[in-house]
Order: structure tokens, then sequence, then C-alpha cells
């Protein structure tokens, strides 16, 4: 059989002009792909990147092991890496009587528990070590150099290295140093700690899961009780998000592969349609349909050989340019372009390209004469249908352009929703993701941590002992510009319910949390729950009023202890509990220790009365793993043993001095160790964010813009090539060229406004259910929904005038073509 292959690079070069607009489609698509693709994986890395930095590379530690149980441990087939940590609890002299922790590390380079020296350098030999940097400004520490050492408490310690503080140890009963080897000799075995942190090998550890299974293992094989255990939480979370299924990708993808096969298809169709007299001389000497068919996806497949790369490239150059702007100095080391994902987009651009390219070829396959056809009138290519059923949608009164403009647009249904799905994709995702970003209130989502209209706000740790006193308030309320100070209390405690009176959903989270929960006084047939405590001052206190769903305050009941207010979120309904109901409430302490969440829990138990529940009391936002308590102040000290303050909001004047408020707020804050939070900062922040969100949409959206817009032009461009003899016929018999030139635009004019009307509706439709999903998901994120009724017009608006650009090409063409030669269907 005769090969026809050799006719590829000549029926593409006889058409570069069509071909370069094709190729220009996929570029564009592809590119999109690519960089979408390219952004999101860099995105993950440096997000686990950052982790692994303030974390630490270990994926459990064990503390409380015996020296035999660890040296067995560090020969596991899958631990990749052990660090031996002794340590040792010694008293130094400081007026607070706080105590030096000194940890002994076997390899203190490890990268496995992160150490930050700010300055000096870690220890090396005996009796050296490193102080944290707020221990260190108390001594009046600081690295030394030469023979001068440094004596902390009874022993000399060469103080060689400042690092950061470490979580939760700031002006707290215990510091934690570094010590160089074999500084813990002579202490007493009995009185060291050995801990063991653990990195798994890679083979083993793909997700965050596979972290927690791999522990189980290791302390079946040594016998380790679990509350010796302490996974990286922080590593084992960053992992799960790294290796979980982004759906928003997979979403573009999709949307840009949509977009493109039908604009290549257009594309490609009219190709098709122009080289119809090559294909009938071709089927004339001989060639078979299938062979005619083979050519067509040939070219395409040529074509998308030379546009995939190239559009892989472009997104290569956009995703470092991006990178460069949106993520300098987050990443470590150069993005990274996986061989992999480029492969996979070649393959996703490639396939796409094939895929488009079907049905155009099938067209050409239906060649049934090559005689009509090289007469150009094959009408078995036309594809056209008569406009009966669709007659009752063209206005009886339109002018004779416009009618047979809607007649022609209606005669043949593959070309007209090829062309209105390509609009409607594009103005449903400007519709859907402006009204994504809008319903963005940077100041809403950052308001629940700024109560009562606060401007800033100081916090602590959330473990006992750690908090402001009262004179920290009252230093506060007299800085100038300051209005108001609002001081917040909270603790933990612990509760029993039964089954019957939580939600389901809340009842499924507790039965799940109650072996992580470990309370030692929990009672079968009732479930343990955390209770977060929190307490005010009285001028809070009468603000609840408002917030009042059932039963009433009564401020004196409160101080005594007799009853308490139950918060309740409309975000996270979790019980039934009711005004008037009783609840029992025991102390729990949150500590430092080897888990994260070491709870102490008191065996003492009170029972209270709920006087009211409150709907949406502004708090520092909901607590959906156990319930929300109010009390007053002066019962606070009696339940948890502390009048520290954890929380302090702060409202300044609107002439305040912001720049000197913002310094001494962060003074105050760091002398009781607490941080400091203002809500511009915040605000601007956020807005960054959504800033660099809208430009990658703006991109995005561009390209799937001007994709569309090349669809329309490439079917007013067929429309106009199948109608050439009609136009000739219509000019012989009057019609003059401007009702010919309306004819094209309103043609064009029509495809762009039935796909802005179905382009809007399903937008809207996208946007309020992606507004629901995400408020789901994530409470508070998006403040509102608002009909995108101005997107919907702008982008109506814009597609009629990317139509009338769209219509140039073919009034032109139409225009130069003489009357006989639009008869005869000549060039």
């Amino acid at each position: 059989m005769r090969s026809y292959w050799g006719l590829l690079p000549r029926t593409v070069k006889h058409q570069w002009k069509r071909q370069l607009l094709a190729v220009l489609g996929i570029v564009l698509s592809v590119a999109i792909v690519t960089l979408t693709v390219l952004f999101t994986h860099n995105l993950k890395v440096a997000m686990l990147q950052s982790t692994l930095q303030s974390a630490g590379t270990y994926h459990v530690h064990f503390q409380g092991l015996k020296p035999e149980t660890i040296q067995l441990m560090q020969h596991h087939a899958a631990i990749e890496e052990l660090l031996w940590v002794k340590s040792a609890s010694v008293q130094i002299n400081t007026p607070e009587g706080v105590k030096l922790l000194l940890s002994e590390y076997s390899n203190a380079q490890t990268k496995l528990v992160p150490v930050k020296l700010i300055q000096g350098q870690l220890p090396s030999a005996e009796n050296e070590i490193v102080l944290e940097a707020w221990l260190a400004e108390q001594l009046q520490a600081a690295p030394i150099q030469g023979k001068d050492a440094v004596t902390v408490g009874e022993t000399k310690y060469t103080v060689v290295g400042i690092m950061k503080n470490w979580k939760g140890t700031v002006n707290s009963s215990q510091s934690i140093a570094l010590a160089g080897p074999s500084t813990l000799n002579k202490i007493n075995e009995e009185k060291l700690t050995h801990t063991a942190y653990v990195q798994f090998r890679p083979e083993f550890i793909q997700t965050g899961g596979d972290i927690v299974t791999k522990t189980a293992e290791l302390r079946k094989a040594f016998g380790v009780h679990d509350r010796q255990m302490n996974h990286n939480d922080m590593l084992v979370k960053a992992m799960n998000d790294y290796n979980k299924q982004d759906s928003s990708v997979y979403f573009i993808v999709v949307i840009t592969c949509a977009a493109m096969m039908l604009a290549i298809y257009n594309m490609f169709h009219i190709a098709v349609l122009e080289k119809m007299k090559q294909y009938g001389m071709l089927r004339a000497i001989g060639m078979t349909r299938r062979q005619l068919q083979r050519l067509v996806i040939g070219e395409a497949s040529l074509i998308g050989v030379i546009a995939v790369p190239i559009g892989i490239a472009i997104g290569m150059a956009l995703h470092l340019s991006v990178i460069h702007w949106t993520m300098f100095g987050t990443l470590e080391g150069p993005p990274q372009l996986p061989l992999g994902m480029l492969l996979i987009v070649a393959g996703i651009g490639f396939t796409t390209v094939l895929l488009s390219s079907l049905g155009p070829a099938r067209i050409a396959s239906r060649i049934i004469s090559p005689l009509e056809a090289l007469r150009g009138t094959d009408s078995s290519l036309l594809s056209v249908q008569p406009a009966k059923p669709f007659s009752r949608w063209i206005p009886s009164r339109a002018g004779i352009a416009h009618r047979m403009a809607l007649r022609f647009m209606l005669r043949s249904p593959s070309r007209f929703w090829t062309t209105v799905l390509s609009m409607a994709i594009s103005v449903s995702l400007l519709v859907t993701m402006h009204g994504f970003v809008s319903a963005k209130d940077p100041a809403a989502l950052v308001r629940d941590d700024f109560s009562w209209d606060a401007d800033y706000y100081l916090f602590v740790s959330n473990r006992e002992g750690y908090g402001f006193p009262a004179q920290a308030a009252k230093e506060l309320a007299e800085l100038p510009g300051v209005e108001a100070v609002i001081p917040m209390k909270y603790s933990y405690g612990y509760t029993r319910l039964d089954e019957a009176e939580l939600l389901p959903d809340f009842r499924e989270l507790l039965s799940i949390e109650q072996e992580e929960l470990a309370n030692p006084f929990s009672e079968s047939g009732k479930l343990s729950s955390l209770v977060k405590l929190y307490a005010y001052e009285d001028a809070i206190v009468k603000e609840a009023d408002q917030y009042v769903m059932e039963g009433e305050i009564n401020p004196e009941r409160l101080r005594n202890g007799e009853e308490v207010l139950l918060l309740r979120s409309s975000v996270w309904p979790q019980t039934r509990y009711h005004a008037g109901d009783l609840i029992e409430i025991g102390f729990a302490k949150l500590v430092d220790g080897p888990r994260n969440d070491n709870w102490n829990y008191s065996p003492e138990r009170k029972t209270y009365r709920i006087g009211a529940v409150l709907e949406n009391f502004p708090t520092s936002g909901d607590f959906p793993d156990g319930l929300s308590l109010l009390t007053h102040s002066s019962h606070y000290e009696l339940f948890s043993g502390s009048g520290l303050d954890r929380r302090i909001q702060i409202r300044t004047t609107d002439h305040a001095d912001t720049a000197y408020i913002k310094q001494e707020l962060q003074r105050i804050a760091g002398t009781y160790g607490g941080k400091m939070h203002s809500l511009q900062d915040r605000i601007d922040s956020v807005k960054e964010d959504i800033r660099q969100v809208e430009v990658m949409l703006a991109v995005f959206l561009s390209v799937i813009t001007l994709i569309a817009g090349m669809s329309l032009m490439n079917t007013a461009a067929t429309g106009a090539m199948l109608r050439m003899r009609e136009f000739g016929i219509l000019r012989a018999i009057g019609m003059t060229s401007g009702q010919l030139r309306a004819m094209i635009r309103s043609e064009c004019l029509a495809y762009a406004l039935i796909g802005s009307v179905i382009g809007s509706a399903l937008g809207t439709a996208l946007s309020y259910m992606m507004y629901r999903y995400v408020n789901e998901e994530d409470p508070g994120l998006l403040a509102h929904w608002n009909s995108p009724w101005l997107a919907c017009f702008t982008a109506s608006l814009g597609m009629a005038v990317l139509s009338q650009l769209a219509a140039w090409l073919p009034v032109r063409k139409t225009q130069k073509q003489t009357i006989t030669d639009s008869i005869r269907m000549t060039e």
C-alpha cells in the first residue's frame, strides 16, 4: 500500500498561518498547565522545608528509655539516623531559681533537632554549653574567646554559643542548654534521662501516616509505652499536606485542557475545510479513507511535537519568574523541576492535541465523492442542518442580516455548541474566581483573634504557668493613645459527657480522641472532653448579655463559682446542653513533657449549673475539640490556681502614634515571655497573599480567554468559508456590503452573548457552591457571598468586544472576494 507520510511537512507548510494559530493555542495551554503544576509542587516543597527548619527532621522521639534499649534501637533496619540525648537537671544561681536542663548530644551537628544559633558555636568539649537567649540575657552571659570562663551555678561552664529560645521555656522554671561531650559523666546515672530522636529510612516514609505506622512497629519491637512517645506532629501534618491530592490543580488542568481541546478542534476543523480540494485529489489518486484520517492526525501530531515542548519551556520560564516574585527567600535551593512532572505535562498536552484532531480527521475521511471535493461542493463536509427547530428563537422583527446570521449559526449544532462552550468556560471561570477572591475580607480573616474591636493583642503559651501579671495590664493602660485594655484569662479542664447529649459529629470526634486524651478519671458509658474556660472582668461579663440565646447571666453566681456560661458557636455545634443543666468539670493542666498534648488531670471535680447559653461570643476563636465555657475572673483563680492573663486585647485611639505603640507593646510582651500581633500588619499580610492569588488567576484567566477568542475567530472564519457561495448569491441579488458585515458581526456577537449567559449562570452557581464548600471546610475564610453581577456584566462586555475583533478577519476576507469567485467558491 502506498504511503503518504511524506506529505505531512508540505500540508503543514501550505497552511502555515492557520497552523501557527494552532501552535499558539497549544503553547499557551501547555504553558499554563506547566506553570500550575510546577508552582504548586514548589509551594508544597517550600512549606515542607519550612517545617523541617523549624521542627527538625526527626520523625518521633522516645523519652525515658534505658541506655541498653537505645543501643539496640540504633541497629534497627528501619532507622536511618538516631540521636541519643542524655539530659540532667541542675540548679543555677538566679533569683527565680531556674533549673538548667543540660542536654548532651551524641552528635551536636545533627539536623534531627533544630538548633538555631544566634551567635557563637556548638559545644565541642567538656563543660562547654550553649544557652537559650532569654537565660543568657538574664545571666548576662555571652560567648567568649580565650581562657576566661563564665561560671553558671557551682560548676564552671564555658558559654560558647547563644541559641534561639525553645518553645515554652521563656521565663519558666526550666531552661534547656546544649552541653559538650562528657559534661554529664560525673552525674549519677539515676539522675540522667535518656531520649532517642529517630528518623526512619526514606523508603519507609512517604506520608505522615507512614510515620505513625512505623512508630507503632518500633514501639512493639522494643516494648516502649505510648506515654514515652511523641511524634513530630508538625512534620506529620506537613508530609500529609505535601502528599495529599490537590483538587484545585486538577481542576485548573482539566479546565485548561477542555478549553484547549475546543479551540484546537475548531482550528483543525477549518484547516480540513480549507484543504477539501487537496483531500479530494488524494482520494482521486487512490488514498483510502483510513489513510486520509491518519494524515490529518499525523498533521496534528507534528504540530503537537513542535508546540508542546515550546509550551513547557515557556511554562518553566513563567514558573521561575513567579517563584522568584512570590517565594523569594522561602525556598531552600533552586526551584525544583521534576522530570516526571514535565513528562506528565507533555503527555497531557500531546494527548489533548490528538483527541482534538479526531473530530476533524473523521470529517475529512467522510469525503464521499472525490469529484465533488475537487469542485469544492462536497456537502458531506458542510455538516449543516435545517434551522426549523430553532426558528422560534429568532425575533420576527430582526433585520435580514441579523435573521440570516442567527439561522446559519443554529444550522450546525456541533459548531454552535463547541464555540459556545469554549466561551462559557472562560466566562464561568472569570465569574467564579472573581466571586472567590472578592468574598475574601482580609479584616474578617483575622478578626477572630482581635476580639472587642482590638487593634493589637499580646499572648503567651497555652501551657500552665505562663501569662501576664496584673501589672502588665496596668502598664498597657497608661500608654498614650491606648483607649481600652481587655485582659482575658483561660485554662483547660475536662468533663465527662453522656453520648446522648452529644451531636453526631462531636460524638464521633470524641470517640476517636479518647485514647489521645488518656483521662485516668473517665467512666464507662461516658466520653471525656476537654473544656476551655474563659474568664473576664465585670465589664465584659456585662457585654455578654447581647449574646444570650437562653437563660440569664447572674454575675454574682459566676463570681461564686456556682454557674458557668456555655459558649456555643453556630459553626461548631457540639452538645444538646441547655440553660439549667448541670455539668461536672475538673482542672486539666497542659504542661511540658514528652508529648505535645501532655495533660495532667486533677482528681477533684466540681459541679456547675449552666446559667445561660451564649452564641458567637467573641473570644480568641472557636474550640471545636471541646466545650467552651465562660466564668468570672474572680472564680478563675480558684479554678486554675493562677491569676495570670493569657491574652490581652488593646484598642487604640484614631490618633495614636502607631510606631510608638507597637514598640512599647513588643517591649512589654517580651518582658513576660509573650508576643504581640497587630491587626493592621495581619491585614496587610493577608492582602499581599490575596494579591498574589489575584495575579496568578489573572494570568490563568487571560490564557483561557485568549484561547476562547481564537476558538471564536476560527468559528467565524469557518462560517465565512462555508457560506462563500451564499455570500456571493446574496450580494448578486442585492445585499449590500454593510448588511454582509452586519450579518457576520451579528453571528459572532450572538455566540458571545449566548456563551456569556450560560457562563454567567454556571459561574454564579459555581461561585456559590465554592463559598459553601470553603465555609464548611474552613469556617470564616470567606466573609460573605454576593451575587457576582458586576463580574457577569464585565465578562459579557469583554466577550462582546472580543467577538467583534474575531469578526474582523472573515469580514475582510469576504469583501476581497468578487461575486463571481464567491459563487464558484474559489480563492
